[in-house]
């Protein structure tokens, strides 16, 4: 019996021989979802003559999804990909988990599968913000929830927090009580702007930071505090969702604009990113401004060649057929990668978060033996001038003779935001001295 492989093959080589054009397979292999053939002509032709036979192609083998690429990016060859009558078995988020290194930095996660059967592994800290595109019911939220269990099940809250916004409430919900939480998950567009405030108020302390420490950037201030003081303050990795930009851009348009854009240029160096997620390519939606500032995209399907340009500058997203396709761009990359990203359902995320809160002491089941959620979560929104903790953080750390967020976040069992602002209290009141790099607080009252 022959392959499907084969009768692609043998088609489209009968297909350029039928109008003249003799052609070589030099490779051909099955992805994911499509078959994929590599061949060069045996005899000079335009470029554009190959590109012209697309509908030819398409006729001749009775499918509609066909691409040409000729030619390949700094290779003398052409390829081709036809979709596959039946396309690839669903990928398991945990399958790709399972490829992560024990050394792989914090912020390494699993995208999905490429068409060379690969699993692709993406730092985000070098993206460093993601814009994650496609018509609604085609893996945007399965595949943001596939990060979120990635990072939370490989980082303690010291090394990694979370801002979750999800104004469906959809998702988000289900991450309720995670220590890496911020805040609970957002679900209006008035404390998202409140939360945007407040990751470029953080932005600009972590950047004070960092200028007196030396350091060039978050990663190079760890290493530092690691070599210097293991006492020093941890500034740990913020990565920042908005499942849905259209509800937040749509009440907050302008405002909203300027923090992400803000964000999108500065804060890497601050151990800060921002993944959003959008099914508009309208322009108020996905304005240009912050979209030129944000470099790396994954779209799954989308509704046209406009909506395809708009989410990843190229078309072809337009042509994905199936959940959890999509085709991502970045800096790494001189052309898009298509992905089978990995299905990661309700139940595995219940166990994955219920795992990371045991793991860190706290117990959530039916009985509700759970430690006060605002231990762990962080009153982002709304501060007093006093606050009510300031005298038992202004004891804790004359008392311990050091003082740092974590520090005052760990013995005041209180969230890092609000522990930050007691930090800032104390040092206008002259009980602890400046931030000094990597160094401890000085402690000017006893």
């Amino acid at each position: 019996m022959i392959s499907e492989l084969d009768t692609i093959k043998n088609t489209v080589t009968k297909t350029f021989t039928d109008f003249g054009i003799s052609v070589d397979v030099i490779k051909a292999y099955e992805g994911i979802n499509h078959i994929h053939l590599h061949l060069v002509p045996t005899k000079p032709v335009r470029m554009h003559e190959i590109r012209g036979y697309l509908d030819d192609l398409r006729f001749a083998l009775g499918r509609h999804v066909v691409k040409i690429e000729a030619p390949v990016k700094n290779k003398n060859e052409v390829k081709i990909s036809v979709l596959k009558d039946k396309r690839g078995t669903t990928v398991n988020w945990a399958t790709l988990q399972e490829c992560l290194l024990p050394d792989s930095s914090p912020l390494t996660v699993p995208f999905g599968i490429t068409e060379e059967n690969k699993t692709l592994l993406v730092d985000i800290f070098t993206l460093p913000h993601l814009l994650v595109g496609g018509r609604m019911i085609t893996g945007k939220t399965n595949f943001v929830h596939g990060l979120i269990n990635s990072l939370i099940l490989r980082n303690c809250p010291d090394i990694l927090r979370l801002i979750l916004v999800d104004p469906k409430q959809e998702g988000m919900p289900l991450y309720k009580g995670l220590p890496h939480l911020l805040t609970p998950p957002i679900d209006s567009s008035e404390k998202t702007i409140l939360a945007l405030k407040w990751a470029c108020k953080e932005m600009e302390r972590r950047y004070d930071i960092l200028e007196a420490s030396d350091s060039e950037d978050i990663a190079d201030y760890h290493q530092k505090v690691s070599a210097v003081d293991k006492r020093s303050e941890p500034m740990p990795y913020i990565v920042f969702v908005i499942d849905e930009l259209a509800e937040v851009m749509a009440d907050y348009g302008d405002e909203a604009e300027k923090l992400m854009r803000r964000l999108a240029v500065m804060a890497r160096g601050a151990g800060i990113h921002m993944i959003l997620t959008t099914a508009s390519n309208e322009p108020r939606i996905l304005r240009g401004t912050l979209r030129a500032n944000i470099f790396s995209a994954l779209s799954f399907g989308a509704d046209s060649q406009a909506a395809s340009e708009a989410f990843i500058y190229q078309a072809g997203a337009e042509e994905l057929i199936g959940r959890g396709v999509g085709l991502f761009i970045s800096f790494d990359y001189t052309t898009a990668i298509e992905l089978q990203t990995g299905l990661i359902d309700e139940k595995e995320i219940k166990e994955n978060v219920l795992k990371v809160k045991r793991r860190h002491g706290v117990v959530d089941d039916n009985n509700i033996d759970l430690k006060t959620l605002a231990d762990y979560n962080l009153t982002i929104f709304a501060f007093d001038e006093e606050d009510d903790l300031y005298e038992d953080a202004k004891k804790a750390v004359i008392e311990a003779g050091k003082a740092s967020t974590s520090y005052i976040q760990r013995k005041l069992r209180i969230g890092y935001s609000r522990a930050a602002r007691l930090i800032d209290l104390l040092e206008e009141r002259g009980v602890i001295g400046p931030a000094d790099g990597a160094s401890p607080r000085e402690i000017l009252e006893d």
